[in-house]
């Protein structure tokens, strides 16, 4: 039987969204396109052997015919997992619980003890270089001792992508959202859908990710730090508004989600220096390629945030794609 792969995964996880060219496969995940041809062969093998229909081409454009339901049941497959997502999952396990045992782990994954200590051997390496210290408990396991900035940061972020990808996405890592099912994100969806629709304010899925994670990372080790030098006071109406609709959840909580909403009301642009950086230099190569130099202020940030948006797609290996035809007046 044949063994399904990280890239294999990942091919898999863009024919659930539509069909693509191989320029567009080697576009986006970033390889040669000999190699996604072995992949596509590797998997219409794994799909012959699961009874399924298989990867086809017509007119050089490839596509996977799958029911809503085979795509599921796909999926759901606790081998369906890349490397990524097994180490995006071992180090929020680490963090969130401040202790692991990597034999209980590498029975839950279903690898082998050399893969799950090549895994680790990658988080520790993080948390190294970002200053967190942990320590050896004997016959027991590894024990967080200290949680740098950096590594609050990224713990984040590693939640961030698991809610955009849980938006969109049938991959779904189900070893995160058994870390994550007290959290009860369903209903804290809704209320923040409601609080953003209320304060007429974008809902746009890095903002409502990122609440989600920051509802985790509160519990976790306290949350972060948004209040700016402003006069709150003239936001009292929103600040109450928020203490009600979010009265099940703690005062810590509240009062965060308070101070990013205000932050995003005032139109300030909630991404990391260095997103920041990167999306600035797009910007400007942009308007000198499209010859935009009189563009809009309020459409240039509007952009920026787009860019920014992508970005933090890009860098964290979220295929969510969308095939569309472009005629030569939208080009233009």
């Amino acid at each position: 039987m044949v063994q399904i792969n990280t890239t294999n995964i990942n091919i898999l996880t863009l024919f659930s969204q539509g069909e693509f060219s191989l320029e567009e496969l080697s576009l986006y995940l970033n390889l040669e396109k000999t190699s996604i041809y072995k992949n596509i062969n590797s998997i219409n093998s794994f799909l012959k052997d699961e009874n399924l229909p298989l990867i086809s081409l017509n007119k050089a454009i490839y596509s996977l015919k799958l029911s809503k339901f085979q795509w599921e049941h796909l999926f759901r497959r606790k081998d369906f997992i890349t490397s990524d997502e097994i180490i995006d999952y071992l180090y929020l396990k680490f963090i969130h619980d401040g202790f692991i045992n990597l034999e209980s782990e590498k029975e839950r994954l279903n690898i082998s003890r050399s893969s799950i200590i090549r895994y680790f051997n990658d988080i520790k390496k993080i948390l190294e270089i970002n200053g967190s210290q942990y320590e050896y408990i004997v016959r027991k396991g590894l024990k967080l001792t200290f949680l740098s900035q950096n590594d609050k940061n990224i713990f984040s972020k590693k939640l961030i992508k698991f809610f955009i990808k849980y938006d969109f996405s049938l991959n779904n890592s189900i070893f995160i959202m058994d870390l994550i099912k007290n959290y009860d994100i369903d209903k804290l969806l809704d209320n923040l859908y409601s609080i953003f629709k209320t304060l007429k304010l974008p809902a746009t899925h890095f903002f409502i990710s990122f609440l989600c994670s920051l509802h985790i990372c509160i519990k976790v080790f306290g949350g972060f730090n948004f209040k700016k030098d402003y006069d709150y006071n003239e936001f009292s109406n929103t600040e109450d508004f928020i203490k009600f609709a979010l009265k099940d959840y703690d005062t810590q909580y509240q009062q965060q989600i308070f101070y990013f909403i205000i932050s995003l009301k005032r139109d300030e642009i909630n991404f990391e220096p260095s997103t920041l950086e990167k999306a600035f230099k797009t910007i400007k190569e942009i308007k000198t390629k499209l010859n935009l130099n009189d563009l809009n202020p309020l459409l240039e940030k509007m952009l920026l945030k787009k860019i920014c948006f992508s970005i933090f797609k890009y860098e964290n290996h979220i295929f969510k794609v969308r095939n569309i035809t472009i005629n030569t007046q939208e080009k233009f």
